[in-house]
C-alpha cells in the first residue's frame, strides 16, 4: 500500500467520525472540524459538509462519492500548509510531498469523472441526488492552482537542498547572490521541525527564479547546436515547462503580495524589503522568457517613422480641412435657401391673398406634423437603443503594474496609455522593450491599442502600439555610444 492510499484511508476515517458527531449549528460544526480535522473551510463548505451529514438517501453513491471528496479536499488543505508553512528544507520530505501533490492530483481527476452527467454511477440516481452531488462537486473542489504551483517548486527545491548540502550551490546556480545562499543554507541546517513560515516565500520565489533562468540559458546555448531537428524539440520542451510554470508564478505573486502586506502592516521594514527584492528579480526572469512562448514584432526606431507630435499634426491638418469643407457646404446651401425663398415669395404675389393664407396654413400644419413625428421616432429610439447605463471610463491603477517595473504615473488619454517611469536611463535597449511589452500587457487588459512612454523629466523612451510593435528612442548620447562602440570593430 502506497503512502497516499494509506493516507487517504487514514484521512477518510476521520471524517466518517467526524460527520457522525457533526451538530446543525453552523459555528459548532465549525469548531469541531477545526479541533478535530484541524481543517478551516469556507462558509460554503461548511454549510456543504453539514448537508452531507445530514442527507438521507438509500443509494451508497450518494454516501459514498461525498466522502471522498470531502477527504482529498482536506488532505490537499493539509499538503499545502505542510509545504509552505516549513521553512526547513529537508530533501526527503520535499520528495515525499511532490509524490503526494501529484498521486492526489491524479486521484482528483478520477474522482471528477464519476460526477460526469453520463457516468455509470449517476445513472440509476433521482434528480435530486444527481442535484446534491453536483453540489458537492463544485463546493468541495480542490485548490488545483496551488497543487500543481506547490508539484512545480517541489523538485527544484529538493535539488537546491542538495546542491547547498554538497557545497555546489554556486556552481549549479551562479546567480544566487551571498544573501540567498545563506538563506538557503540556514533553511537546510535548521533543527527545530517547529518551524514558521517566516521567509518561506522567498526561498520559494527564488526556486522558481532559477526555473526560468536555467529555462532561458538552455534557449540561448541551443543556437550553438546544428541540428535544427535537435533544436527545434529543444524548443518545444522548453515552451511546454513555460507554461506549467505559469501558474506557479501567479500562484506565488500572489503569496508574495500578500505576506508583504502582512508585514507592511506589522511594520516589519525588513521582511518587507527582503519580499520586494525577491519579488523584483522573479519579475524579471520571469519578464525575460516571455518572449520564448510569443516573440514581439521589434519595431526598430530610425528617423524615417512618424512620431507621436507627427500625428498630432497631421489629425490637426484634417480638422481644418474639414471646417473648411463644412463653410464651403454651409455657403451652398445658403445659396440654395435663398433661391427657394425668392421663387416661393414670387408665386405669393401673383395668387389671391386667400389662397396665399391657406397655403402658409397648409405649410404650417405639415410643419408640425412632421416635428412631432420625428420628435416621436427620437423619442422611441432613445428608450429602446441608447443604453440605460454608460460604461465606466477606463482607470488605471498603479498596484496593476509590476513594481520592478517603475510607473510613477499612468493616465488613459483617448485609446492611448501616457504612462511616466523612473530609472529607466540606464537600462539597455532590450531591457526597455521587455518593460514596455509588460506595460502594453495592463493596456490590453484595458482594451488600449497605444501606449507612450516618458521619463520622470518628460522626455520620450519608448512606444508601445497593440499590433506588438515596441518603438525605443534611442538618447543622442546611446547613439553616439552605441556609433563609438561599433566604429571599434
Amino acid at each position: 500500500m502506497s503512502g497516499f492510499e494509506q493516507q487517504f484511508r487514514d484521512t477518510r476515517r476521520e471524517i466518517d467520525d467526524v460527520l457522525a458527531d457533526v451538530p446543525s449549528s453552523l459555528l459548532e460544526a465549525r469548531r469541531l472540524l477545526t479541533r478535530e480535522l484541524q481543517f478551516n473551510p469556507r462558509p460554503e463548505e461548511l454549510q456543504l459538509i453539514v448537508k452531507i451529514a445530514g442527507f438521507m438517501s438509500t443509494s451508497m453513491v450518494c454516501f459514498e462519492l461525498p466522502r471522498q471528496m470531502l477527504a482529498l479536499r482536506v488532505m490537499a488543505e493539509r499538503e499545502w500548509s505542510r509545504f509552505t508553512q516549513r521553512r526547513r528544507l529537508d530533501t526527503e520530505e520535499l520528495s515525499r510531498a511532490e509524490t503526494m501533490i501529484l498521486e492526489l492530483l491524479d486521484a482528483y481527476e478520477k474522482a471528477c469523472e464519476d460526477y460526469l452527467p453520463g457516468s455509470a454511477a449517476l445513472q440509476p440516481l433521482a434528480d435530486d441526488e444527481r442535484d446534491f452531488l453536483r453540489r458537492v462537486r463544485e463546493g468541495l473542489e480542490l485548490p488545483v492552482d496551488r497543487l500543481r504551483a506547490a508539484s512545480v517548486l517541489a523538485p527544484r527545491l529538493e535539488l537546491l537542498a542538495k546542491q547547498v548540502s554538497s557545497g555546489n550551490a554556486l556552481e549549479t546556480f551562479p546567480s544566487l547572490s551571498e544573501a540567498e545562499l545563506e538563506m538557503f543554507n540556514e533553511s537546510v541546517h535548521l533543527e527545530d521541525e517547529a518551524d514558521h513560515n517566516n521567509g518561506r516565500v522567498c526561498i520559494d520565489a527564488v526556486a522558481l527564479r532559477t526555473i526560468y533562468e536555467e529555462y532561458f540559458d538552455v534557449w540561448d546555448r541551443s543556437g550553438y547546436l546544428d541540428d535544427a531537428e535537435l533544436v527545434e524539440q529543444l524548443h518545444t520542451e522548453i515552451k511546454g515547462q513555460l507554461k506549467q510554470t505559469e501558474v506557479a508564478y501567479r500562484v506565488l505573486n500572489e503569496r508574495l503580495q500578500q505576506q508583504q502586506d502582512e508585514a507592511i502592516s506589522a511594520s516589519l521594514e525588513d521582511f518587507a524589503e527582503e519580499i520586494r527584492g525577491v519579488k523584483s528579480r522573479l519579475f524579471e526572469a520571469y519578464l525575460e522568457t516571455q518572449p520564448l512562448l510569443r516573440e514581439p514584432e521589434v519595431v526598430e526606431f530610425n528617423a524615417s517613422q512618424r512620431t507621436l507630435e507627427d500625428r498630432l499634426d497631421e489629425a490637426d491638418l484634417n480638422d481644418r480641412h474639414a471646417e473648411k469643407k463644412q463653410s464651403q457646404e454651409e455657403v451652398y446651401l445658403n445659396a440654395l435657401s435663398s433661391l427657394r425663398n425668392d421663387r416661393l415669395a414670387a408665386r405669393d404675389m401673383r395668387d389671391h391673398p386667400l389662397e396665399v393664407a391657406k397655403r402658409r396654413k397648409r405649410r404650417r400644419m405639415m410643419m408640425m406634423v412632421l416635428t412631432m413625428g420625428v420628435l416621436a421616432g427620437i423619442s422611441a429610439a432613445v428608450h429602446f437603443l441608447v443604453p440605460q447605463r454608460l460604461p465606466d471610463p477606463v482607470t488605471i491603477n498603479l498596484k496593476e503594474f509590476e513594481p520592478a517595473l517603475e510607473v510613477i504615473e499612468a493616465k488613459p488619454i483617448g485609446t492611448m496609455l501616457y504612462a511616466r517611469v523612473t530609472d529607466w536611463d540606464q537600462l539597455s535597449v532590450d531591457k526597455i522593450r521587455f518593460r514596455a511589452a509588460a506595460i502594453g500587457k495592463v493596456a490590453i487588459e484595458k482594451e488600449l491599442s497605444l501606449v507612450y512612454i516618458v521619463s520622470d523629466r518628460g522626455q520620450p523612451v519608448a512606444e508601445w502600439h497593440s499590433n506588438g510593435g515596441v518603438v525605443v528612442h534611442l538618447k543622442k548620447q546611446v547613439a553616439e555610444d552605441v556609433i563609438s562602440a561599433t566604429s571599434r570593430f
